[in-house]
């Protein structure tokens, strides 16, 4: 990765050092719809109906998706607590 000089976040930052919001910035964003799948562990199906359910998904106005690992991992943590019977992560829709 190669910042700026002006930029406050230097090279071989770790982004578990910086706030959610920085490390979103330089985490890679996974694109498409397969790639998020894989990401969550279930089909490109699936996925894409969790969008109701608040998946923290992007769509630029050139018709791609992409979605940040971070985000969707808190989204995951998230649903885990409001339905703590059921199973962690994915698995719980």
């Amino acid at each position: 990765m190669s910042e700026s000089k002006n930029s406050p976040i230097q090279e071989g930052t770790s982004p578990a050092l910086l706030g959610e919001h920085d490390a979103y910035c330089v985490e890679r964003p996974m694109a498409g719809w397969k790639a998020i799948a894989e990401h969550l562990g279930i089909s490109e199906v699936t996925a894409k109906r969790l969008v109701a359910r608040g998946l923290p998904i992007h769509r630029p106005a050139d018709g791609t998706v992409f979605a940040f690992p971070a985000a969707i991992n808190k989204w995951i943590r998230g649903a885990d607590k409001r339905n703590p019977g059921k199973p962690e992560g994915a698995e719980a829709f």
